[in-house]
């Protein structure tokens, strides 16, 4: 388990979480709040109880096969398991209490291929601007799942799109997997690792 020091001093842990790791904590009986009608665990802006009983019911009619039309970014190592048991979180703690989540769901969206995408990043509102959401991002240089595979980042507001272009163009490498942008214009699945930034592939 890595570990990073924030702003202020204190010692974080970073873990990398499985669906049914996330699936347990999201049953747990901690403090919320409502926002638009739903229900958010106290200090976080995305994370909330029913989390993962909506991606199953989004999910539901969606079926991950291997064939040979699969790319070889589109294939995991493990092929007979349900496609949100792919899903991993990697998550930041202080004292074993999690203060930041960044959500990498495995799925299609409206690109036509296999991928993971950054669902959402939730830093406790106690523990923002300790630098927890670049240190997350900055974990894909080594996690094993994402190697040979494709990470989208899409579906965000502008703020967000903006802030994780400029962290991901400044600390990731991508040497074994690729990474494209809501802007990314090919008209295929990529075939190579690296960053396309919109423009151009950067290694």
């Amino acid at each position: 388990m890595d570990s990073f020091f924030l702003k202020n001093g204190l010692e974080a842990k970073i873990d990398i979480w499985d669906y049914h790791q996330l699936k347990e904590f999201t049953k747990q009986d901690l403090p919320t709040y409502k926002q638009n009608r739903e229900l958010i665990f106290e200090g976080f802006s995305f994370l909330r109880p029913y989390l993962t009983y909506q991606m199953e019911k989004e999910w539901k009619d969606t079926v991950y096969t291997i064939g040979d039309h699969l790319s070889k970014f589109e294939i995991q190592d493990q092929q007979l398991l349900d496609k949100l048991a792919y899903t991993r979180s990697i998550t930041a703690s202080v004292d074993d209490t999690l203060i930041g989540i960044l959500l990498c769901q495995w799925g299609k969206w409206h690109e036509d291929f296999w991928h993971y995408h950054i669902r959402f990043i939730d830093v406790h509102k106690d523990f923002r601007n300790q630098g927890v959401a670049t240190e997350l991002l900055k974990q894909f240089n080594d996690t094993e799942f994402l190697k040979g595979k494709i990470l989208f980042m899409g579906l965000l507001t502008k703020d967000g799109h903006d802030y994780l272009k400029h962290v991901i163009e400044k600390e990731l490498k991508a040497e074994d997997y690729a990474i494209i942008f809501r802007d990314y214009s090919k008209p295929k699945i990529p075939d190579k690792s690296g960053i396309y930034n919109g423009e151009k592939w950067i290694y």
